[in-house]
Order: C-alpha cells, then sequence, then structure tokens
C-alpha cells in the first residue's frame, strides 16, 4: 500500500471518528448533560393559604417551612433569613423561629 493510500485512510478514519463522537454526543447528551437527567430545576412552591403571619409583642412564632412549601424536584430545601431590627428571626434545618428583642 503506497505513502499516499495510507494517508486517504488516515483521514477517512479521522473523519469517520469524528462524525461518530460528534453523533454520539447530539444522541446521548443533552443541553446540561445526559438524556434522562432532569435537565430543569423548578422552584419551590407556596403550598399554604397562609399569606401572612402575625403575632403579639413578646410573642414567639415556630413554623416548620417544609409545611408551607413543595418541590417538585423532591430536592432538600434550604432556608435563610435577613435580621429584622426589632426582632430576632432563627433558621436551623426547616424550622423558623421569631422571639421580639
Amino acid at each position: 500500500m503506497s505513502k499516499h493510500n495510507k494517508n486517504v485512510i488516515a483521514v477517512i478514519l479521522l473523519v469517520l471518528s469524528i462524525f461518530i463522537a460528534l453523533n454520539f454526543g447530539a444522541f446521548f447528551l443533552g443541553p446540561t448533560g445526559l438524556v434522562g437527567f432532569n435537565d430543569s430545576n423548578s422552584a419551590p412552591v407556596w403550598i399554604s393559604e397562609t399569606a401572612q403571619f402575625s403575632i403579639g409583642m413578646n410573642s414567639e412564632l415556630l413554623l416548620d417551612l417544609n409545611d408551607y412549601f413543595i418541590d417538585e424536584d423532591n430536592d432538600t430545601l434550604s432556608f435563610v433569613s435577613t435580621q429584622p431590627s426589632d426582632f430576632t428571626v432563627v433558621v436551623s434545618d426547616s424550622k423558623i423561629g421569631r422571639a421580639h428583642v
């Protein structure tokens, strides 16, 4: 086999390899990873009819936020809070509490 024929075969194999690799990737990979895996993440949804909570002065309030939110993806939810100036908010796992300072 001549050197020219070997080069032609090498180029054909290279092009064929690239074609197979690209088609494999297009077939098995979606825009964010492997096809069949969840390509999107749904936001948690508030499921309670209650939109506001009121408490009296010097009172405490304790809520389990897992009772008020649902996540369609069944992701574990994390909760954080900002601190108002006139009372303390404490978050521990899914529990949130308020105490007047």
